[in-house]
């Protein structure tokens, strides 16, 4: 009798696949594996596509070995990845043509800076995304002008492109199935969101990519074949972009419901159901999530670095010595003592959209202590979160609670002061693994796990509840600061 279903989260610095029992409703047990990222030049961000496939499929293996499953155990096996991360390669091998680009690189920052704004505005109208090296289709085109093998190939009519899970489909099915989903679809700035998702002939002829080098779109719970693993074929039933993920596995699936993942980056998603906000021009249109051929949407904000800012902090300026220690350190202190921390490491994204701009730290006096410069990183990201939800108030949007997950929102003092600036509670996750769960119960719904998605928000709990507290006239002001110090860049 079936009772499990497999969730490959396939992240930017590290793969882990989890396996989930539905009679026990948790996860009992995953296998993980960290990622190699390459930084060839300044801005530059890339991983080794077979790596990640080599990795992913380890640990898929070893979960089915170790728990001695059989095919029929398993519901089906679910994959949410990294969105926008571009892989090249060879339909006959399956083999990657180069490493892939990461959704972090700003090596297409230029090809985005010399677009004329009429063409940006056509573009934000179709795709729903502001023109931005963060998006596929200048990473694509990027590819084929400076990878030899790609223009080869192309013309041999054997040259694939896609996101990161399309290419574990490909793999994992041995080629059979060359598929993506329409969360994923919608980041490569090649979709119309408002139309039935096929790729936009205008889009592919501006940025130069052939229709037959993509993957086929379908729902994020679909057909997605049979991975082939040493047990036998595992049918694959779902495939969701991470942040959609997490809204879907957080019960984010109501109009208003909104989610915040703290992760490498901070992504804040709104549920608008089936409406699109055509006069949001400072944040992301993007698909939530579609099953049956019905698509919902969502209004996205993206900070690019949190938890990788936050690994700068104790890794390379070593002003931290275990995470752990970060909410007393926080606490320790008043406030930041002046001192503005800005984590632009690669860019600034939303609402700000400003590519070459950098992280950089001001305000320090010889009061200045290590403990000053943390609370100025973690508070940076709850006021790169405000910014965003001060642009979605000019457009009569308001969540009423906030749901939050990912390794950072760990961090209490974060959460807590999140809490207080936007005015409304911040719920944390019982379950971490929220972006592992919005596949699975993808995965359970159309496999028949479970029947309905109001079945699923029924398990659906949260271990901390932050309340607004009032903001204290030094923490008001390092708001301020912030925001004019950011306006500067």
């Amino acid at each position: 009798m079936k009772r499990y279903i497999l969730a490959i989260d396939e992240g930017t610095t590290s793969e882990r696949v989890v396996l989930y029992d539905t009679k026990v409703e948790k996860i009992i047990d995953f296998d993980q594996s960290k990622l190699t990222q390459y930084y060839p030049k300044n801005g530059w961000v890339e991983h080794d596509a077979e790596e990640i496939f080599n990795k992913v499929n380890a640990s898929l293996n070893n979960l089915l070995t170790k728990h001695k499953l059989s095919p029929d155990d398993i519901f089906g096996i679910g994959i949410t990845n990294q969105r926008e991360t571009t892989v090249a390669w060879n339909k006959k091998t399956g083999k990657p043509i180069s490493k892939a680009i990461c959704w972090q690189c700003r090596r297409t920052a230029d090809i985005c800076n010399s677009v004329r704004k009429t063409t940006i505005q056509k573009l934000k109208e179709k795709t729903g995304l502001i023109l931005d090296a963060y998006f596929s289709a200048t990473k694509m085109r990027w590819i084929l002008e400076n990878v030899s093998k790609a223009k080869e190939l192309e013309k041999q009519d054997l040259l694939c492109f896609g996101t990161i899970d399309s290419f574990l489909i490909y793999r994992l099915t041995k080629g059979k199935v060359f598929a993506t989903d329409t969360t994923n679809a919608s980041r490569t700035m090649l979709v119309d969101i408002s139309k039935p998702f096929e790729y936009d002939p205008e889009l592919l002829r501006y940025f130069g990519i052939k229709k037959e080098t993509l993957p086929t779109i379908k729902n994020s719970a679909d057909n997605f074949g049979c991975a082939e693993t040493t047990i036998g074929q595992i049918p694959i039933c779902s495939c969701i972009g991470d942040q959609q993920s997490s809204l879907f596995g957080q019960g984010c699936t109501e109009v208003g419901n909104a989610k915040c993942t703290y992760g490498t980056g901070a992504f804040i998603l709104l549920n608008t159901g089936n409406k699109l906000h055509k006069e949001n021009e400072k944040l992301l249109n993007t698909v939530a999530y579609s099953i049956s051929n019905q698509t919902s949407y969502a209004v996205e904000g993206s900070v690019f670095n949190v938890g990788s800012a936050l690994n700068y902090v104790k890794n390379t300026l070593g002003l931290i010595e275990e995470y752990k220690l970060i909410n007393e350190m926080c606490k320790s202190v008043k406030d930041t003592d002046g001192v503005i921390f800005v984590p632009a490491f690669t860019g600034l994204g939303a609402p700000y959209w400003k590519s070459n701009a950098r992280a950089q730290i001001s305000g320090i006096s010889f009061s200045t202590n290590k403990n000053h410069i943390v609370r100025a990183c973690i508070e940076s990201f709850a006021y790169s979160i405000y910014a965003i939800a001060k642009y979605l108030k000019e457009l009569r949007i308001k969540p009423t609670e906030l749901m939050t997950d990912g390794g950072v929102s760990n961090n209490d003092f974060l959460l807590q002061y999140q809490s207080s600036l936007l005015e409304i509670p911040v719920k944390k996750s019982t379950e971490s693994e929220s972006t592992s769960m919005g596949t699975i119960y993808l995965t359970g719904l159309i496999s028949g796990a479970y029947k309905s998605i109001s079945e699923i928000k029924s398990k659906i709990s949260y271990s901390k509840i932050m309340k607004p507290k009032k903001l204290t006239d030094g923490e008001k002001n390092s708001l301020k600061l912030w925001l004019k110090e950011v306006e500067k860049i």
